[in-house]
């Protein structure tokens, strides 16, 4: 077996501490790492791996070949893209079983508590894309198809197509009707994120983000096998297209400044972007791996791969940089960008080509974006290393890219959760108990319902009449609640205060009221 020479965990206490990132210090980091050294069809060795933030490593997958059990794909270990938290023990795993340039392999469940390697398939096993999955709920998910080109709805257990959107007919079909891109995967679907009936698509080979109308794409299919369209001159249920030559609004870099001649997007062969806030109805903020790389003009557009966030904002017509943070290196394929409960942004990446100053296979890296400006600083990072000679280098510079994925150690995806809901404070005062900074364990895009339960300092017995169902806020955001009774809420009497989600996950604070 493969393993890498190095993991090193870096911290900057101080700096985390400052943003609030060690209060919530007993989370959770996820991540995958897959190895490519001797030339084969498959990785030579990937693992799934649950860490906490002070390098303690929770528990590891170690991908296998029976993972691969379709014809022509046994004996392959599979690589992992999408890896999403899907209950309080378990993470949905999206595999690629051997060099299929679909990218596909069956889904997998794995449970990660502590000691445990059990897995099983979902969605009857079948191979699908390694690239997204989505929870839609009633047992239904959302994912890119297998040809890179639409969004299908599917049975979770059965794996029974429900209906399929033509993304293709919406983009690649109306702004290339000579049929210049027909033999390609484009448009690359490579991410979907429903939310708030909102369906945001990532098109990677276009440059471009998609936001759909969910409801109103979903009545104008009417066929549910084929995805075949009504002829009402709907758009189809699109909204906008941010990004890309085709881009719905105007571009403008974060100076105010459109873009730069030559240039036809913000951001180019994006990867994982996610809506983290949505203002009034019409906002959105948008954050995303921009790795820099056209595939359609097959030119790098920036120095080096960045974090980003954008803005769109519907009424006044626009998408523009709201914030940036420049890699030291270059990532043509992978990469992920996620907002913390802390407002921190957790990332991963690969160098393209090792140096001095960038000698790490793979990292994922917490970053403290600065206030109201580009860039910011690492409270955190993991680094994964190999042998320099194992890439077929001496020296550096050593470029590590075989054309069809990096040699060495390399990931596509990392995620921070939380074996509890977060709570900032609990204060009780003139007959109102007001709970802030609620967090659920992991970064939603759908609504998840919590419950707060009050008790009598320590005892057993729950002041029912206090009981008080609420909403956690979506992507990351925080939530208040506030129970008003001040025929309980006396001075003098002190409450333990406790905060539950749908997994019964709980934390507990206490306080006096006064």
């Amino acid at each position: 077996m493969f393993f890498p020479d190095q993991m090193v965990v870096s911290m900057d206490e101080n700096l985390l501490e400052d943003q609030g990132e060690l209060v919530h210090a007993g989370g959770f980091v996820a991540f995958s790492i897959a190895y490519f050294h001797i030339p084969t069809d498959f990785a030579n060795a990937s693992y799934t791996v649950v860490m906490h933030l002070n390098g303690t490593i929770h528990n590891v997958l170690v991908h296998t070949k029976d993972m691969c059990a379709v014809d022509g794909h046994q004996g392959s270990v599979p690589r992992i893209r999408a890896l999403k938290l899907f209950s309080s023990t378990q993470l949905m795993l999206g595999t690629q079983c051997g060099m299929n340039s679909e990218e596909l392999g069956p889904h997998l469940l794995w449970d990660f508590s502590d000691g445990n390697d059990r897995w099983d398939t979902f969605a009857g096993g079948q191979y699908r894309t390694s690239h997204d999955i989505e929870v839609l709920g009633d047992g239904m998910m959302v994912s890119p198809t297998t040809d890179h080109r639409d969004i299908e709805v599917f049975d979770m257990k059965t794996g029974e197509r429900y209906f399929k959107y033509l993304v293709w007919n919406e983009t690649i079909e109306t702004w290339y009707p000579g049929g210049e891109l027909a033999g390609t995967f484009a448009p690359d679907v490579n991410h979907c994120q429903l939310t708030d009936g909102k369906l945001l698509l990532s098109l990677r080979y276009c440059d471009t983000l998609m936001l759909v109308d969910w409801d109103k794409a979903a009545s104008s299919i009417i066929d549910s096998i084929d995805g075949t369209k009504s002829t009402d001159d709907d758009g189809y249920g699109v909204t906008w297209f941010a990004g890309g030559p085709n881009s719905t609004y105007t571009q403008y870099k974060i100076d105010g400044s459109t873009l730069d001649a030559g240039q036809s997007s913000l951001f180019y062969g994006q990867h994982n972007p996610e809506i983290v806030k949505i203002t009034d109805g019409y906002i959105y903020d948008i954050m995303m791996f921009d790795n820099g790389y056209s595939t359609i003009a097959d030119t790098h557009y920036h120095d080096t791969s960045r974090l980003l966030m954008v803005r769109v904002n519907e009424k006044e017509s626009y998408v523009k940089e709201m914030w940036a943070y420049n890699l030291s290196h270059y990532s043509p394929i992978y990469g992920d960008a996620d907002m913390t409960p802390s407002s921190n942004v957790l990332a991963n990446s690969w160098p393209e080509t090792l140096t001095d100053t960038s000698a790490f296979d793979f990292q994922a890296l917490l970053v403290v974006p600065k206030s109201n400006a580009m860039g910011g600083r690492i409270g955190w990072a993991l680094r994964v290393y190999s042998d320099l000679e194992a890439h077929g280098c001496t020296g550096y510079p050593c470029t590590r890219n075989d054309g069809s994925r990096p040699m060495g150690w390399a990931g596509y995806s990392v995620e921070r959760f939380f074996d509890k809901p977060i709570v900032d404070s609990v204060s009780c005062s003139d007959g109102k108990l007001e709970i802030k900074g609620i967090y659920d364990v992991s970064k939603w895009s759908t609504s998840q319902p919590g419950h707060v339960f009050v008790y009598e300092d320590s005892s057993t017995d729950r002041i029912k009449a206090l009981d008080t169902d609420f909403t956690f806020s979506l992507y990351n955001e925080a939530t208040e609640v506030t129970i008003d009774d001040s025929s309980i809420l006396v001075d003098g009497l002190t409450v333990r205060v406790e905060v539950q989600n749908r997994f019964k996950q709980m934390h507990s604070l206490t306080t006096n009221c006064r």
